[in-house]
């Protein structure tokens, strides 16, 4: 029988509940009689309770397995079920990083054949997605899986049937797990472990498909690179190539002139990085095509000028100097008008080059310079933007051992010197600057830098300076720690802080260390 509702204030012992008073045995008796009643109706209530929470969850688990039966067939009907071949492979397409790691089979194109018959279908007879291959993490351990290496790669060259590559071949990151520890220059120059031969196989199965080659990227050893010899003649499809040897892996400097000579004969050829070649090796080549080159090989000033005005088209170059001899024939000039992005690396050279070059399209320059003997860094700038009159909006300027230079440099960033008639690179936008000095020119360079931006900022307006980067780096320097308020206080923060206030993008660093509790107000 239920109960109706219960309140204290109803109940026949109200006197008692109410208060600490000691019941009569009357009483007790009457309360021990109240509550039996209670308690039973307490234990049917507890009852009915787990007999509706059976059925609840009975009723619950029913439903949850109805609903996966509805979902499962659901399924069959799905859009994504019905969309044509075509659509499915532009979205695998979409879903895809630039490279694929070809031997990662959890990833990349080998994830779609694990979702259905028709997704490996679809994905195994579209090209597209397998002509990306990329083998840059390379993780050599059991014998099994060592074996398997050639297969897959086989496997991916076959399904990319015979659309154009892009390769990425890199052993600077080889992990070999195997028991024994091989330093590199062991493994590259002595070839004593196993994995040696496997790593030929893989490039030889590379080379072999490099008529379709569209881009190629290698990171090699040099012996190894012996093996791309076969390609010569058959990169007919190729656009960019990059050549590089692996870091501290021979003793040796420079690949072997067979192995440049692959690309005498490449008419396609618009984007070119290599290092660590012989000397004057590519100034044979044809050039007339070319768009990006990057490169470090020994050449005269002459060779360079020579270089530039065979490459008409040429839109980026990046060079290393090491010359000091003077240019020869001192009418040689060069003018080219389709060149925007220029660096050049100086390390115990000169800055002859800028003097013999006119680039009106420039947009950006950047410049390596060490233990440089040039006296005035900013009159070669400055003739060399007068006379080429072109609109650079960006400057990199990394300086080491050249103090000299560096004032120089940021004085004229800073004013129009005497006898010019404008500024240096009037349109400049952004300003990047690593220098490595002692610690005691650093308020002297940041007050400088703070000059620069008084004369070339312009709060609110798209002219004139937006971004400024200093780096300074000395590895002897504990400057950074110091706690000297004089030495904070002469590096003039606050300055920075109101320029990153109106707008100025301001970044600076000290040995990695960022000034942001400065310039965002910490």
């Amino acid at each position: 029988m239920d109960l109706p509702d219960l309140d204290l204030h109803t109940s026949p012992f109200k006197s008692l509940v109410f208060t600490n008073d000691s019941p009569s045995n009357l009483e007790a008796k009457s309360v021990e009689e109240f509550l039996h009643d209670h308690l039973r109706e307490l234990l049917k209530q507890d009852e009915e309770i787990a007999r509706v929470s059976a059925l609840l969850n009975r009723l619950t688990n029913k439903r949850r397995h109805l609903q996966q039966y509805i979902n499962a067939h659901q399924g069959i009907l799905s859009p994504i079920r019905t969309f044509p071949p075509e659509i499915l492979a532009e979205i695998f397409m979409q879903t895809l990083d630039d490279h694929y790691d070809v031997f990662d089979t959890k990833r990349g194109p080998w994830v779609f054949g694990h979702v259905c018959r028709r997704w490996k279908d679809i994905s195994r007879s579209c090209p597209a997605p397998w002509t990306s291959l990329s083998i840059e993490s390379l993780h050599l351990h059991p014998e099994s899986r060592r074996s398997d290496l050639p297969d897959i790669l086989k496997e991916a060259l076959f399904l990319s049937h015979n659309q154009q590559l892009d390769v990425r071949y890199s052993l600077q990151s080889l992990i070999i797990d195997d028991g024994i520890i091989y330093r590199p220059k062991v493994l590259w120059v002595n070839r004593r472990s196993n994995f040696w031969d496997i790593l030929q196989q893989l490039l030889d199965m590379l080379v072999h498909h490099s008529m379709r080659w569209k881009s190629a990227t290698f990171v090699i050893p040099f012996k190894l690179a012996r093996r791309l010899e076969k390609a010569k003649g058959r990169l007919s499809s190729l656009v960019s190539f990059d050549l590089s040897a692996c870091q501290g892996s021979e003793s040796r400097m420079y690949f072997d002139s067979e192995t440049i000579d692959v690309l005498s004969v490449v008419p396609k050829l618009q984007e070119l990085t290599v290092t660590s070649v012989p000397d004057n090796m590519l100034l044979s080549f044809s050039w007339s095509q070319m768009r990006h080159l990057n490169h470090d090989f020994g050449a005269s000033i002459e060779d360079h000028l020579r270089l530039l005005t065979e490459a008409p088209l040429l839109e980026t170059y990046i060079a290393r100097f090491h010359d000091h001899s003077p240019l020869e024939n001192h009418r040689l000039h060069c003018t080219h008008s389709s060149l925007r992005h220029l660096e050049l690396s100086y390390q115990d050279s000169s800055l002859t080059l800028l003097q013999y070059l006119t680039c009106p399209a420039l947009e950006e320059l950047s410049l390596d310079i060490c233990n440089v003997d040039t006296a005035d860094i900013s009159q070669i700038l400055y003739e060399f933007g007068d006379r080429s009159g072109c609109p650079l909006r960006q400057l990199s300027v990394k300086l080491e051992d050249t103090e000299n230079l560096l004032v120089h440099l940021l004085d004229s960033l800073a004013s129009k010197m005497y006898g010019w008639r404008h500024d240096l690179f009037p349109g400049l936008a952004v300003l990047k600057m690593i220098i490595e000095e002692d610690g005691e020119s650093t308020p002297s360079i940041l007050g400088k830098l703070a000059d620069i931006i008084r004369a070339r900022w312009n709060a609110g307006s798209s002219d004139g300076l937006r971004s400024l980067s200093l780096v300074i780096d000395n590895d002897d320097d504990d400057w950074a720690d110091s706690d000297t308020e004089n030495e904070w206080a002469e590096c003039n923060f606050d300055v920075f802080q109101r320029f990153k206030e109106d707008g100025l993008d301001v970044t600076l660093k000290r040995n990695g260390l960022c000034f942001v509790f400065v310039l965002q107000g910490w």
